[in-house]
């Protein structure tokens, strides 16, 4: 798999990297069942379902339906920590069946963390790849019971947000119980007037959510690594804090003006303490190390995330820091 010539690792051919990830996703077909046992058991005292990135292989999104409506009814949680896929044909309709999935995540769940993993040498072309605009959507549209979301490069920030601008905000719609938000988007790629209009449209979803204690979004690869930042309660308890995290030197900083520092005003001066004064928006610059920027793989920014931890499972978490740590060096 890793390919070794001449002491150094060449790039693993695309068999190779089958052999690992599948070349389609796994299905429970229950073949040669008869049709009265084609069922999943019902588990009432399962509130957790983990799918964790120690398993290479994807499963297909109907079976994880399955699972979630016939075996679950107390679930409270959901984390689904997949790769990404090699071969793209076969998994088009799976990526259908993820919005199906999304549209029909049980009403029970508290919790949801989305994470599609990738690395440099398994996936060299992996930062081409676009979100689908109806994933976005639909996670949008299903979220407004969480507690906790965050989705990683499966979902666009930009989608989320531009669905409940669209469609949300005159309905009325809210996340009332919202505290923790993570999402990816390319348009952090480029600094400009698409970078400013998502913080727009992110500020005016986060006046939806009266209890959000922390927003990120981020973006990471080719040499690019930039993360907005939001905390209701800034260190040691004081009022609302916004930075933005970029390479050094990579451009120039992000300045919000107009209905953009407009919308995030109204988002601090709602999460500022009892007699504290008004504040207005203040988007504070900071610079990441270099070896974050500098780096092709995602997981030396996750650390420098206020919500990283959260989502991944502890085990993956440490798993994935180990190879940022150890990434070129075999």
């Amino acid at each position: 798999m890793h390919k070794w010539i001449h002491g150094r690792r060449g790039e693993p051919s695309r068999e190779q990297k089958l052999r690992v990830l599948g070349a389609i996703p796994l299905n429970f077909t229950f073949v040669g069942l008869d049709a009265s046992k084609r069922e999943f058991p019902r588990v009432d005292v399962v509130t957790g379902l983990h799918l964790r990135r120690q398993y290479y292989r994807s499963f297909n999104h109907s079976s994880i339906q399955m699972l979630l409506r016939q075996s679950f009814p107390r679930l409270e949680e959901l984390r689904i920590e997949s790769w990404h896929v090699i071969c793209r044909e076969p998994f088009e309709l799976g990526e259908r069946e993820a919005r199906t999935m999304v549209e029909n995540l049980p009403p029970t769940l508290r919790s949801v963390h989305l994470f599609e993993d990738f690395n440099h040498t398994l996936h060299p072309d992996r930062h081409r790849r676009i979100a689908l605009p109806t994933l976005g959507h639909r996670l949008c549209d299903a979220s407004h019971n969480l507690t906790s979301l965050s989705a990683a490069f499966l979902v666009d920030a930009w989608d989320f947000f531009t669905r409940f601008e669209e469609h949300g905000a005159e309905a009325g719609a809210s996340w009332p119980n919202l505290r923790t938000l993570s999402l990816t988007s390319r348009h952090f790629r480029r600094l400009g007037a698409s970078a400013e209009r998502l913080l727009e449209k992110a500020g005016t979803g986060a006046m939806a959510m009266p209890r959000l204690e922390a927003m990120e979004l981020w973006t990471s690869g080719e040499g690019e690594a930039r993360v907005f930042q939001f905390q209701a309660r800034g260190p040691g308890g004081r009022g609302p804090r916004a930075l933005w995290w970029a390479e050094r030197g990579g451009g120039p900083r992000l300045n919000p003006s107009g209905q953009c520092r407009a919308a995030w005003t109204g988002v601090f001066r709602r999460s500022a303490r009892p007699g504290q004064a008004r504040p207005e928006f203040d988007l504070q610059q900071r610079w990441l190390p270099e070896y974050v920027s500098g780096s092709d793989e995602h997981a030396t920014l996750l650390r420098h995330l206020v919500l990283g931890r959260e989502m991944l499972h502890p085990l993956s978490y440490y798993q994935l820091m180990w190879e940022g740590d150890h990434e070129g060096h075999g």
